[in-house]
């Protein structure tokens, strides 16, 4: 991991590729290989044919499943999203990140503040230090039209030095009587180098409509052109693509008697 994590995520690549030489059914390499090239910003579809295969492999990784949510939240596909994090902490209860995801798919993607408020506070009743989840409470509540309580998201935010978000939400506080979730579109995909991580809203960026299909591979803001996905919801190109076709025959001519127990 010490390419990957040093952000030398071609390096990674050729090492995690050379790993599954060896061990074809690891699924850990299948998961960083998903995660650098997200980072390298490959097409979502070989991205995310990289995650079903390390789900496929152990099905009960739900760091992928929560990765894969915030792939499809990233191309406006909701309720795929939903689906994947919530399978996510349904393997792992106290998988904390799992919930954050949820909170902002209800909060941005399905415009269900209720729901958002649910699942933001469930984190910060299991662990007050996470700022995002503070921040996700307070963008929820001004949703909900609850400003005082959003107010005590920002008073906690500045207490936490976390002056960053403090400042996003004091800007949509200032600007809006009540927010607008639509004018927010479709935030970007968060997945730091290190760990999975939460789902971020990108405060008053682009909308959905306004996306450049060309610009944005994985950090998406709306949904794939049609042409480009097959029936099934992926790209067609996928099939074809020289990395998948590679991994494809280290599977065919090898076994690595891996299993997976819990």
């Amino acid at each position: 991991l010490g390419e990957y994590n040093a952000g030398n995520y071609e390096k990674a690549v050729v090492l995690f590729e050379q790993t599954l030489e060896l061990y074809p059914d690891f699924a850990p390499s299948y998961n960083y290989l998903a995660l650098a090239h997200r980072e390298m910003q490959t097409s979502v579809d070989e991205v995310i044919w990289l995650f079903e295969q390390a789900i496929r492999i152990d099905p009960k990784y739900y760091e992928v499943y929560n990765s894969l949510g915030k792939i499809y939240y990233g191309i406006g596909e909701f309720e795929k999203a939903q689906q994947y994090c919530r399978k996510a902490v349904e393997i792992n209860p106290d998988f904390l990140s799992g919930y954050l995801s949820l909170g902002w798919i209800s909060l941005i993607g399905n415009s269900d503040p209720l729901e958002a408020i649910d699942d933001f506070s469930y984190v910060i009743k299991r662990d007050s230090r996470q700022a995002y989840a503070h921040f996700g409470l307070g963008m929820a509540y001004l949703a909900n039209n609850e400003r005082y309580k959003a107010l005590e998201m920002l008073t906690t935010l500045k207490q936490m030095k976390s002056d960053a978000l403090a400042l996003q939400l004091e800007t949509v506080m200032r600007d809006n009587n009540k927010v607008n979730l639509k004018s927010f579109g479709t935030p970007a995909i968060e997945i730091p180098r290190r760990q999975s991580s939460e789902i971020v809203s990108s405060s008053t960026s682009e909308a959905i409509n306004n996306y450049d299909p060309g610009k944005y591979m994985v950090k998406l803001r709306g949904k794939l052109p049609e042409s480009e996905l097959s029936k099934n919801g992926q790209a067609d190109s996928a099939a074809n693509s020289p990395a998948i076709e590679r991994i494809q025959a280290m599977r065919a001519n090898g076994n690595s008697g891996i299993s997976y127990k819990y």
